[in-house]
């Protein structure tokens, strides 16, 4: 009897560790089972795009406008550490090999680096197998706060929408709303064609030999207007990707709260009316009761 009950155990073991053995078989590193990776090449449309500074200890309130380029790389790695062994969706925003600056709307304040500030290449990302043009990061920021981000693509257009949480008014809010590219992109005024208005603004900028943008004809984004340009709008002649594709897109939850970070002053005088509250209401329980 005592046999039989032993037996049947090293049997069940036996049994569940081939399963657990299979299961790690099926999951094992191989690229014939792994997805594509993605690699895209994205540029900042500043026109349409806004990353909000307020608070800090002097009360800021200032607006930078993205620009430059950036890579968006998503797929599916490999996790030893998951149960069972598995592929894992993934994204993740590479700026070493691209450069993207934040240029401020007024000429007193400083041009900053965009992954310095944001740390975009430092957030963790991820999406859904089911919907992989709706990327999630979270992480922190440059000052080292939590930092969410959603990325939306639509056709050959992506939107970035972020907030971080400062937590105290000495840290700055960022709250980032952006639209980008892919490389090349040839609708030049964004209004969903590729058509003749986009050729007569090539044209009407054509030899531009430096810093030129989309919204003048720089179809490839190297800051020229050349035939590289023209040969991109040849290609690309017909329907573009309207910017009505992302109404009906939901960036709810991005953010962290609804209520702005208090300035400096209004914390203060907070802190005061408080203190003098107290003090008010300590003054009462030490008199005495007629």
């Amino acid at each position: 009897m005592y046999r039989a009950v032993i037996f049947r155990r090293f049997s069940a073991a036996a049994i569940l560790l081939a399963w657990f053995a299979a299961q790690a078989c099926a999951q094992a590193p191989d690229d014939q089972r792994r997805p594509p990776d993605l690699l895209r090449h994205f540029r900042f449309i500043p026109s349409r795009s806004t990353l909000e500074v307020t608070g800090g200890f002097a009360g800021v309130e200032q607006t930078f406008f993205p620009y430059g380029t950036f890579d968006l790389h998503s797929g599916y790695r490999f996790d030893p550490r998951a149960f069972p062994s598995s592929y894992l969706p993934f994204a993740k925003f590479e700026l070493d090999r691209w450069e993207s600056w934040l240029v401020p709307d007024s000429p007193l304040a400083y041009v900053l680096s965009t992954d310095d500030t944001l740390n975009l290449s430092g957030l963790n990302g991820w999406f859904r197998p089911e919907e992989p043009n709706r990327l999630f990061f979270s992480g922190v920021d440059g000052q080292g706060q939590p930092f969410k981000l959603m990325a939306v693509q639509r056709g050959r257009l992506l939107r970035l929408v972020g907030e971080n949480d400062p937590g105290c008014c000495d840290f700055f809010h960022y709250k980032l709303d952006a639209l980008a590219h892919l490389s090349p992109y040839a609708d030049f005024n964004l209004d969903g064609r590729v058509d003749r208005a986009d050729l007569d603004t090539l044209l009407s900028n054509m030899g531009t030999l430096s810093g030129a943008r989309l919204g003048q004809g720089d179809a490839d984004g190297d800051g020229d207007v050349d035939g590289d340009d023209f040969l991109t709008w040849q290609r690309e002649v017909g329907d573009a990707t309207p910017l009505s594709a992302f109404a009906n897109d939901s960036f709810a939850g991005v953010g962290f709260r609804s209520t702005t970070v208090p300035e400096p002053a209004t914390l203060m005088l907070s802190m005061i009316g408080a203190m003098l509250l107290a003090g008010r209401r300590a003054r009462r329980a030490r008199l005495p009761i007629a």
